[in-house]
């Protein structure tokens, strides 16, 4: 469902992902062996995440953790094992209890998310952009000057992007870029999967900003 201001509004309709158990992650242990990344939600069970971390680490793979679902009960030793949390606003506010407003507010989620052992965070700073922070410093993108017409799915295409970047060996100041370009071209079209870019398209406009901000 999407509101007349473009944003998402969310029903959760668990369906199958409420049945997935920590067995069905140990039967794809070796295909999780050959990944260089996961990307994990909220959105099955925990047991099934908690399996799913636990092979990752043995098999030193790096993990990015986009919590929807914020109503999911994980507890804050898990984050231990987290390369990179990616929260909106809300999911940052959930996990941590401060309300993420601007670009300080969101620093300190991110720094307490940090205290809980998470190598880095890229919290979403509503109307202004993505901001992600490591125990080595922050760095901001704005959001990118398109015309949002529904930005369902857009969080999914910035965590995929993210992911895809990391498992390429991309530096994360760029992954994050990068997945900004994505989420922000996903919004220009109704619907969250068929409007999804192509990495060319990204690449695109990430060279139009990078000249324009000459």
């Amino acid at each position: 469902m999407v509101g007349q201001d473009g944003q998402k509004q969310i029903l959760t309709v668990p369906g199958a992902n409420g049945e997935f158990r920590s067995e069905d992650i140990e039967d794809l242990a070796d295909v999780l062996s050959l990944t260089k990344v996961i990307l994990v939600q909220l959105e099955i069970s925990i047991s099934a995440i908690s399996t799913a971390l636990e092979l990752a680490k043995k098999a030193n793979i790096k993990i990015v953790l986009d919590p929807a679902s914020p109503n999911a009960s994980l507890s804050t030793k898990t984050f231990q094992d987290i390369d990179v949390v990616k929260p909106n606003a809300a999911e940052a506010e959930a996990i941590t209890g401060i309300k993420v407003i601007n670009q300080a507010s969101g620093k300190t989620a991110a720094n307490k998310i940090l205290s809980f052992g998470a190598k880095a965070v890229s919290v979403e700073i509503p109307s202004e952009g993505n901001l992600l922070v490591t125990n080595e410093g922050e760095y901001f993108v704005p959001h990118f000057p398109i015309q949002s017409i529904d930005a369902t799915g857009a969080g999914d295409a910035f965590s995929a992007s993210l992911a895809v970047m990391l498992s390429e060996g991309k530096d994360l100041r760029f992954a994050v870029k990068f997945a900004s370009a994505a989420a922000a071209l996903k919004t220009k079209s109704l619907g969250a999967q068929d409007p999804l870019p192509y990495r060319d398209e990204v690449i695109s406009l990430l060279s139009k900003d990078n000249s324009e901000r000459k």
